[in-house]
């Protein structure tokens, strides 16, 4: 029983031939080849080396003009037909690379983290002061900065229509030191702080 893996390739590769608009399997564009030589052949299109398609056929200079060499997807091929080979797929050879982000994920988790946890220290401060009143009213409280806080829970109440009774939203009796005073996600607080104890 014959265990060699042969594969069939495309001289002109096949996402070629649909940018150009051509049948893929135009004569003369397919040879029969090893699995390793196949994984080679793509890695070698992705690096600017045709030396691995040229060991096994002789295709026109037309031909060859029309390879692209350096695309990613090559590198993606190459991985895809034999992992066995272990061809760098990572960084700015990964198909998914857009803008560095990606680099060395695949071969250095850590590294990933790294980069992920800059990427976000450098977005942080434009993201840091959330949009809604009702949310810089609850960032400023956490920050105990009273004074922006209560310019927050101002411009809340004057935009909320306080029309619902339920407990965490804001009623038209509510007062700035009830809010203020009022501990994590506590459900009962106006119970128990003066100015609603006064009105009872």
């Amino acid at each position: 029983m014959d265990t060699v893996k042969y594969h069939i390739h495309h001289i002109v590769p096949r996402y070629v031939c649909k940018k150009l608009g051509i049948d893929p399997d135009f004569p003369g564009n397919t040879v029969k080849i090893l699995l390793e030589q196949h994984a080679k052949i793509h890695w070698g299109y992705f690096t600017g080396n045709l030396e691995p398609l040229l060991e096994v056929c002789s295709p026109s200079q037309e031909m060859l003009d029309m390879i692209e060499l350096g695309n990613v997807l090559d590198a993606s091929a190459a991985n895809m037909i034999s992992e066995a080979f272990n061809y760098d797929v990572g960084g700015e050879n990964n198909p998914n690379y857009k803008d560095g982000t990606y680099v060395g994920r695949l071969n250095d988790p850590e590294l990933y983290k790294e980069i992920d946890k800059q990427r976000h220290i450098e977005t942080w401060p434009e993201k840091r002061i959330p949009g809604t009143p009702r949310m810089r009213f609850y960032y400023y409280k956490a920050l105990g900065d009273r004074e922006n806080a209560e310019i927050e829970f101002n411009n809340w109440k004057a935009k909320a229509p306080m029309k619902s009774n339920n407990r965490q939203a804001l009623w038209e009796s509510d007062t700035f030191e009830d809010w203020w005073g009022r501990v994590g996600k506590e459900l009962n607080f106006r119970n128990r702080l003066t100015t609603h104890n006064k009105t009872v």
